[in-house]
């Protein structure tokens, strides 16, 4: 019983600091480009970003994975941002 009351006591201000409404989080989109058009693909992607998500919590990082089993791929992200940014156009 000893145990539990501790555990309880430990774990408390834990459970109540993660109803927070502080929290951030960051959007992310996995895409396999066509490599035969990909110099195409960089160029429209540029212009979408610049356009619509050039400032604010939508601003967009783009990583090219150069290694593992998703190799040639690339990572949209967006953020760091909350839910209510996503309701806004």
């Amino acid at each position: 019983m000893k145990k539990l009351l501790i555990i309880i006591f430990l774990a408390v201000p834990f459970l109540v600091q993660s109803q927070d409404n502080g929290y951030t989080m960051y959007m992310s989109i996995s895409i396999k480009p066509d490599n035969s058009n990909l110099k195409k693909f960089n160029d429209n992607m540029k212009v979408h970003n610049e356009k619509y998500h050039n400032s604010g919590p939508s601003t967009v990082n783009v990583w090219a994975i150069s290694s593992g089993t998703h190799i040639g791929q690339v990572v949209w992200m967006m953020g760091p941002l909350k839910y209510a940014d996503l309701d806004k156009p």
